[in-house]
């Protein structure tokens, strides 16, 4: 009986893999990195309205009853006599949480906002 034995040149174990150091240089630039991304996520994500304690004034307003025959122009022209009507319109439609004009009904009350002049 023979015996046969093989030897390889080639080794399988891993090579050890370099570690990584960081000069002072290089701690202070991540360290200012992950502050400035800190920072800019604060900024974005942030508040943007304040909550106070005293409560905001209500603009003064009235109340009209759409009747037949009524648009949402015609009143805006009698809310704001010589005013800007669209701009009027476009208040009319916030105050009320209407999406379009074609939301007005007949007989709705809607409140109108008083222009002094």
């Amino acid at each position: 009986m023979s015996t046969i034995s093989f030897s390889s040149q080639y080794s399988f174990s891993t090579p050890a893999r370099p570690q990584l150091r960081l000069t002072r240089r290089g701690r202070l630039a991540i360290v200012l990195a992950v502050l400035a991304a800190v920072a800019v996520l604060a900024v974005a994500f942030g508040p943007s309205t304040f909550a106070g304690r005293d409560a905001g004034q209500l603009p003064p307003v009235s109340t009209v009853t759409v009747q037949p025959g009524d648009t949402l122009w015609d009143i805006a022209v009698k809310a704001n006599p010589g005013g800007e009507v669209r701009s009027t319109i476009d208040d009319i439609l916030k105050l009320n949480s209407l999406s379009s004009v074609s939301d007005v009904d007949l007989g709705d009350k809607l409140a109108v906002p008083v222009y002094t002049r």
